[in-house]
């Protein structure tokens, strides 16, 4: 009899537990085209394409060839990533970013990198085209000047 009582009261908490245990799926990620573009809309050199998630400094890297069409890159989402190339020749010597003037400037002497938020399972094109703008440390939060994309 004890033992009916025992595997009576054991039963719910076990099924109870088991429920509780189900694995918890991450959100599928986000998809972004990347094209890089230096001269005329394209380039003749290779980079290294690095997306970084802007609090968690999380960094996604992917090549681009030279010559290369543009390329498809995923990242964790939902997050806010700035988009930035460094020459596989030269990585201190040539970088770009994505880019845009800064807020409130009124000539654009001044640009800085552009976020995009992104969302599970959506696809984003993007163009890294701008020497100008400073990077930041890669995989560490992005404490360079950048500002978010104005919504499509």
């Amino acid at each position: 009899m004890n033992n009916r009582l025992l595997l009576a009261l054991l039963l719910p908490c076990l099924a109870v537990l088991a429920a509780a245990c189900r694995p918890i799926t991450a959100p599928p990620p986000a998809t972004l085209d990347v094209t890089f573009a230096i001269a005329n809309g394209t380039t003749g050199f290779a980079a290294t394409i690095y997306a970084q998630e802007v609090d968690s400094g999380a960094t996604a890297t992917k090549l681009y060839a030279a010559y290369s069409d543009p390329i498809t890159m995923t990242v964790a989402a939902p997050g806010t990533y700035v988009l930035y190339a460094r020459l596989v020749e030269a990585p201190d010597e040539y970088h770009y970013g994505m880019a845009a003037c800064a807020d409130g400037a009124a000539s654009c002497e001044r640009r800085v990198l552009t976020a995009i938020d992104v969302a599970p399972g959506e696809r984003y094109a993007v163009t890294i085209d701008d020497r100008t703008p400073l990077l930041p440390e890669r995989d560490l939060p992005v404490t360079v000047p950048w500002q978010s994309a104005p919504e499509e």
